[in-house]
């Protein structure tokens, strides 16, 4: 008999997660969450965040390991941006972001899958607390792009949100963020000296 009381509590919380989902499951289509360790986090919606539009996306940092870091993205082709400048805005707000920072994450890869252009607020941070500002990044895409990806990051401890997002081409006279190098490709022998 013992078997059946162990199996039916199992069974039971078995079924209730089938019906309950994660956070993450009431994300919009094509919304993802990746990053280094993205089983640390939650993402969603908050209806209910103070100042918030009511859809206000979040990510949040749940327990474990406080230096890792998750990205919600959403990734579009490319083709129809190919050789403009695009602008990806939205506005944030964090709570208790430490070790790293939180803010807007960019990424264009080309069609081999190698990084043409990464961007993660590495210039602008966003660490503590902040009510709702405004950010955004202005960057040109390559003729050879595939993909691009963009959405926000949370690194260690904290709370994200984002809301009123936006993407768009923009004209030329629209001056174009800071990027970081790319790394190139390895080099085959050391360098001792």
């Amino acid at each position: 008999m013992k078997p059946y009381f162990v199996t039916i509590p199992a069974t039971v919380t078995l079924i209730l997660a089938a019906f309950m989902g994660s956070a993450s499951d009431n994300l919009p289509a094509g919304w993802e969450l990746t990053g280094d360790s993205p089983a640390l986090y939650v993402a969603g919606i908050d209806d209910k965040v103070d100042g918030g539009t009511g859809d206000s996306k979040f990510l949040k940092f749940t327990e474990g390991n406080k230096v890792s870091w998750a990205i919600l993205k959403q990734s579009i082709s490319a083709k129809q941006y190919l050789g403009q400048r695009v602008r990806f805005q939205a506005r944030m707000k964090t709570r208790g972001v430490d070790e790293y920072w939180a803010g807007i994450y960019f990424q264009v890869k080309k069609d081999n899958g190698r990084n043409a252009l990464f961007y993660n607020s590495w210039d602008a941070p966003m660490k503590g607390d902040n009510d709702w500002q405004v950010r955004n990044v202005v960057f040109d895409i390559p003729d050879d792009a595939g993909t691009i990806s963009y959405g926000f990051m949370d690194g260690g401890q904290g709370q994200v949100w984002a809301d009123s997002m936006k993407f768009e081409i923009v004209s030329k006279d629209v001056p174009v963020s800071r990027v970081q190098k790319v790394p190139g490709p390895l080099k085959k022998t050391p360098n001792l000296l």
